[in-house]
């Protein structure tokens, strides 16, 4: 499994356990820069069509209405 997918996967649960993540928290989960949380965000709401958003009374990254149960997988793209 790529560490892209991954991480995407891994960011889901996370997002959906309700432990309000943010970009820094992702920093440093997955040692990677803020960029690359802000193309992962992208990547969920433009390619996953996921309800993402950030709350800003929060401070974290959440789901604005409830996501399919099986998570993001049922919404990954087939290479086929």
């Amino acid at each position: 499994m790529s560490s892209k997918l991954h991480r995407i996967i891994e960011m889901d649960h996370i997002i959906r356990s309700n432990r309000y993540p943010n970009a820094q928290f992702f920093c440093a989960r997955f040692d990677i820069k803020p960029r690359t949380v802000y193309e992962d965000v992208e990547y969920f709401r433009n390619t996953l069509c996921a309800p993402l958003a950030y709350s800003r009374s929060k401070g974290c990254l959440l789901y604005t209405s409830p996501s399919p149960r099986d998570g993001l997988l049922s919404r990954m793209p087939s290479s086929a």
